[in-house]
């Protein structure tokens, strides 16, 4: 096997041991869907991403503002809708999946992380639904004589 091969059989061993790691999660929190801990795991991936030149660790409230970032971009008007239908209503059931994740090992934290990092998010309850607005230009329609 070459070098190519290898990696992409040690990714495929990491994405069976990753989803592996879900299903037992799912099996004693049935709170959230399946899909919600991949997307949650593929927007910590994505949310470290934007912050990589800053060479730190992501707050709650980064990973908050990079699931709704990437909800938005991967799923448009009907982000809210996805992720509701995965459990995700809020950002304390964010913290509770990113939590969940923690105590499997698959996620990690420092020792200022708190679960209720997330929770602060919860005085702002169109979170999600006020990232999806579609802004429109205002455009004065033409006049016909």
């Amino acid at each position: 096997m070459g070098k190519q091969e290898d990696m992409m059989k040690k990714m495929a061993e990491e994405h069976q041991k990753l989803t592996s790691n879900i299903r037992k999660i799912v099996k004693e929190d049935k709170r959230y869907d399946e899909s919600a801990y991949h997307f949650v795991n593929h927007a910590v991936k994505h949310t470290v991403e934007k912050i990589a030149k800053e060479n730190r660790h992501v707050t709650g409230g980064e990973l908050v503002d990079g699931i709704a970032e990437l909800a938005k971009k991967e799923f448009g008007l009907l982000s809210k809708e996805v992720l509701e239908n995965w459990g995700i209503e809020n950002s304390t059931a964010i913290g509770n999946i990113v939590y969940n994740m923690i105590e499997k090992q698959l996620l990690s934290k420092t020792p200022e992380d708190s679960i209720e990092d997330f929770k602060a998010y919860e005085k702002y309850p169109d979170l999600f639904t006020s990232r999806f607005k579609i802004e429109s230009k205002k455009e004065t329609p033409p006049i016909i004589i």
